[in-house]
């Protein structure tokens, strides 16, 4: 009966999230690798697919979008041809699986893929900038984000530990700098703001 379930079912573990200075010592296990844009997360995602290749890994590199996939060259793979590959038996196992650009996901995708998070044979590496835009989900026809940072605090869907890269590297102009640092920290009533302002 549904109340015994309730009451005596498992209960869910709340992780207590772990920020590491450097992906080096996590190639072994799943963690994020979350921050600004500019700030070297693309460029760490490929270097950590080349070193587990070079230990002679499989790697997936799934992203939502098919422009992201493109990047990716023959490792990269939408998120649903990748689950329709997995329940098909397609998928050698073990494997690590990088999730590029993972906060634009939307809930419906995210739940796609949690009956594979928990399996033995898999590493899960997310990759994103939770200040970028999300594609819009749905629950019972209301508009809703998919909660995977929420007031700057992680959801327990993502790994325990991750590494932060928050210094833009890629913006050389002090003022541009200067305004996307603020426009990520905006709220979205904040944003009406930064149009004015030019």
């Amino acid at each position: 009966d549904c109340s015994d379930i309730r009451m005596n079912g498992v209960r869910p573990q709340i992780v207590k999230h772990v920020r590491h200075e450097s992906w080096e010592g996590l190639l072994d296990k799943s963690f994020g690798i979350f921050g600004c844009g500019g700030g070297g997360k693309s460029t760490a995602m490929r270097e950590i697919a080349t070193r587990l290749k070079e230990r002679s890994k499989r790697v997936h590199i799934l992203a939502y979008q098919n422009s992201v996939c493109a990047k990716n060259g023959k490792d990269g793979c939408t998120i649903h041809n990748w689950i329709r590959r997995m329940n098909a038996g397609e998928i050698q196992l073990p494997c690590t699986c990088l999730v590029n650009e993972a906060p634009y996901c939307n809930t419906f995708v995210l739940s796609r893929l949690a009956p594979f998070m928990f399996l033995p044979d898999f590493d899960w590496i997310w990759v994103g900038d939770f200040g970028s835009p999300q594609s819009h989900g749905h629950w019972r026809g209301q508009l809703c984000r998919n909660g995977l940072c929420v007031g700057g605090r992680f959801s327990s869907f993502l790994p325990r530990d991750y590494v932060l890269f928050n210094d833009d590297k890629r913006s050389k102009c002090p003022v541009l700098k200067d305004i996307l640092a603020r426009l990520r920290k905006a709220r979205e009533e904040d944003v009406p703001a930064f149009h004015q302002e030019g």
